[in-house]
């Protein structure tokens, strides 16, 4: 009588058995497949944003968006304009990245006119590859350069 339960569990206890060793090799080339994603990292890419003008200008609102992700937004206080025309640089970004090229979208809002600019940089690996934004007299350009000597790594 018990035979045909016995039967059942035992099939049982092998599909169970099967299913757990797949799940370990799977989680085994997860581990590996991370391993492998942070070893070739080694590259960061930082955005700054700097507004100096001759001519008084309120940033409002910047946005940014890295590789067509979810955007950043910053709204802007009198306090950091003020701080902003005396010099000041907001960190918009900083993350590691593969070294590879990435898209950057900026919009920025100035005076109630809006700004927008698109720059693909190219990260190399073992740099942190820097990205500023200038507002200047309600104009807005960029500049890139690298650095090696301030890797976090």
């Amino acid at each position: 009588l018990m035979s045909s339960e016995q039967n059942a569990l035992q099939q049982l206890d092998a599909i169970l058995t099967s299913s757990q060793d797949n799940l370990l090799a799977q989680r085994d080339r997860f581990l590996a497949l991370g391993d492998a994603v942070r070893r070739r990292t080694g590259s960061v890419i930082v955005v700054l944003l700097r507004a100096d003008s001759t001519a008084p200008q309120t940033l409002q609102t910047a946005t940014l968006s890295v590789n067509a992700s979810a955007p950043i937004v910053r709204t802007y206080s009198a306090d950091a304009n003020n701080a902003l025309q005396i010099g000041a640089v907001d960190e918009l970004y900083r993350a590691n990245v593969l070294p590879t090229s990435h898209t950057l979208s900026v919009q920025i809002s100035v005076n109630g006119q809006q700004l927008s600019q698109n720059v693909t940089v190219a990260s190399a690996a073992d740099t942190v590859t820097y990205v500023q934004f200038t507002v200047r007299n309600g104009q807005l350009s960029h500049t890139t350069w690298t650095s090696r000597g301030t890797t976090p790594f």
